[in-house]
């Protein structure tokens, strides 16, 4: 088990173009805790949720991301 509830990388075009602040005002605004930052393949996401909350998340994540940006793939690990 992670030691938070849920870890996703999201791969494509997502560095240098405001996909970090993004998901944490989004985090936030969904009143959820946990980490976002990019290593050298991805942007990786580490959040404290239920199940519940986290469809709801990446359903927003998806429909609002930055308008630069480009999700290619999307890695869940629980």
């Amino acid at each position: 088990m992670l030691p938070y509830g849920y870890e996703i990388e999201i791969q494509g075009l997502v560095q240098g173009v405001g996909f970090r602040p993004f998901v944490y005002n989004l985090a936030k605004k969904s009143n959820l805790c946990g980490e976002v930052y990019n290593d050298t393949k991805a942007l990786i996401i580490k959040l404290s949720c239920n199940e519940e909350d986290l469809k709801k998340f990446l359903n927003k994540l998806q429909k609002n991301k930055p308008q630069l940006s480009r999700i290619d793939e999307i890695k869940i690990k629980k």
